[in-house]
């Protein structure tokens, strides 16, 4: 006796192909007949819900069949054909639970495709872009919170008290800054560690290219649907990580060039001042213009155009100097403040759509869409019995997706049969392991 569990695909748990009367069971009865093995069929009707944790658990399932047709029968021969994602639930069952592996006489892969993910090259990097971002998003609220509570208690009318509120505001911004730094360099790299440590396990857990060697066959019909959307896919989440990478790479240059500024005493003093300017270009930007209700586009006016005149204020001498020192790093902040909202920008919508064009394939949660790599490959990692249906060799004729011509068109067919066939073999039971190996 010969069992073959049948694995069907995503949105798809009334597979017609899975039923005993269907083309591919009968072509594969036909095949176990001619070497002398009655077949039996034993469908797996999971939920077809497009998430990787549906098709984990679809691997303790088709588990617990191979264990109970092993019960009723030790000797009986069990395959595992699986079509599209249904695939993918077998290759989790071979990574995950390898005391099985030698439970199985072979599996086919029906429109399989397979997960290649890795860490992204600058992974911590876009961590610190992240958190970098977020540090400045909260700012930027609390500044424009602060600017509204200024006006609603009329802070800034009291002759005497401007001064003093800028000055606050602009200690609790250099505050905020230095205990952000503080913590990132004190509890960061804990914080990398342990994340990196969870994202290789989350890599090593879903990742499907690196299936273990065996008695395999890959099938795959030109023209696949769905290997098109997932390449489109793929494209398109590549694209954006391509963009929000250049992004980040350009913030990284900054960052090692402030950092070899700040390694001498006068270029850390220098950085210093630099910087308190800037939180007061930043908070009399906010203030003016959010205390006093200004426009949008008079607001980004005053960014490009206006120059701050601290010196006929309550500053007095300190707002001369200021004013000068804002003269002469003016396009500094300007370059600063433009491009965090523009990076802020880039990083969280691109990040976005990256994450919602992966997780449509219900492949991955959304820390492992932002921080790994992601790759659809026809078949897994070495050298592998791959049989490609040639357009010509799927009929004029034929209706319906090209991704389920690897269970209905006669050429796909006849490669099932033929390497049933193979490993039914007394030759291949007794060590043959066929052409299904990986290099």
């Amino acid at each position: 006796m010969a069992s073959f569990i049948l694995v069907h695909g995503t949105f798809a748990r009334n597979a017609s192909w899975t039923n005993e009367d269907s083309p591919l069971c009968i072509r594969v009865r036909e095949a176990a007949s001619k070497c002398g093995q009655p077949a039996k069929f034993i469908p797996e009707k999971w939920t077809g819900n497009n998430l990787g944790q549906d098709r984990i658990a679809t691997a303790r399932s088709i588990v617990a069949k191979i264990k109970a047709a092993q019960a009723e029968n030790p000797d009986e021969m069990i395959f595992l054909i699986g079509h599209s994602h249904g695939g993918s639930a077998i290759a989790y069952l071979l990574k995950n639970f390898p005391d099985m592996r030698k439970s199985v006489a072979g599996c086919a892969f029906l429109s399989t495709p397979f997960i290649a993910q890795r860490l992204r090259p600058l992974w911590d990097e876009l961590l610190t872009a992240l958190v970098t971002v977020a540090g400045m998003l909260m700012f930027f609220l609390t500044a424009v919170i602060t600017s509204y509570l200024f006006k609603l208690f009329g802070w800034l009318d009291h002759p005497g008290t401007t001064q003093q509120a800028v000055f606050a505001f602009a200690t609790c911004f250099v505050i905020g800054a230095i205990v952000t730094v503080w913590i990132w360099k004190r509890i960061g790299p804990a914080v990398r560690l342990s994340l990196q440590g969870s994202l290789l396990r989350s890599i090593a857990e879903s990742e499907t290219a690196d299936l273990p060697a065996g008695r395999h066959l890959f099938l795959r019909a030109s023209g696949d649907e769905a290997a098109a959307a997932l390449g489109a896919g793929q494209f398109i989440a590549w694209s954006i990580g391509k963009l929000v990478g250049f992004a980040s790479v350009v913030v990284l240059r900054i960052r090692l060039m402030l950092g070899a500024v700040s390694r001498s005493y006068v270029g850390r003093a220098v950085l210093i001042v630099a910087s308190m300017v800037f939180s007061l270009w930043l908070n009399a930007l906010f203030l003016i213009s959010f205390a006093f209700s200004t426009s949008l586009d008079q607001f980004a006016r005053d960014v490009l155009h206006k120059n701050w005149h601290m010196g006929e204020t309550d500053f007095g001498f300190a707002g001369t100097v200021i004013d000068w020192l804002a003269t002469v790093l003016w396009p500094v902040f300007v370059f600063l403040f433009v491009g965090a909202l523009l990076y802020a920008v880039i990083l969280v919508v691109g990040l976005a759509i990256g994450v919602l064009t992966l997780r449509v394939f219900g492949w991955t949660n959304y820390r492992e869409a932002v921080f790994t790599d992601f790759s659809v490959e026809p078949v897994p990692y070495g050298k592998v019995d791959f049989v490609h249906i040639d357009w010509k060799d799927q009929g004029t004729d034929a209706l319906g997706l090209s991704h389920s011509r690897t269970y209905l068109n006669p050429r796909a067919l006849e490669c099932l049969a033929g390497w049933v066939s193979n490993h039914l073999r007394p030759a291949a039971v007794s060590g043959d392991t066929g052409v299904g190996q990986r290099a």
